[in-house]
């Protein structure tokens, strides 16, 4: 009996090597962060500390978020990670906030 191929897309796992800015000062009004990497695909999403933030794609190295300023009202860290659709999130990057 003859088969029929089947095609799936692939989605490869996003690598997170860094972000601009990387730090901000607690109070700190409202801003966009920019995550940098690689294999970044349309429906990546940007978390902080797990909750899922707006994302945009900008490319395959860049994605954008708004960061409200009720994220960043004090000192501390926050642990942000980009997944790609149907992928394990990347690791861990730290964000400062500083006093």
């Amino acid at each position: 009996p003859a088969t029929t191929p089947i095609s799936f897309p692939v989605t490869a796992a996003p690598v997170f090597t860094g972000m601009i800015p990387s730090t901000t000062t607690a109070g700190h009004a409202d801003f966009t962060l920019t995550a940098i990497g690689t294999s970044f695909v349309v429906g990546a999403q940007i978390t902080w500390n797990g909750t899922p933030l707006t994302t945009t794609y900008v490319s395959p190295t860049n994605l954008t978020a708004t960061i409200p300023a009720a994220l960043v009202t004090s000192a501390g860290t926050a642990t942000l990670k980009v997944i790609n659709p149907g992928v394990a999130p990347t690791g861990p990057r730290t964000f400062t906030i500083t006093p």
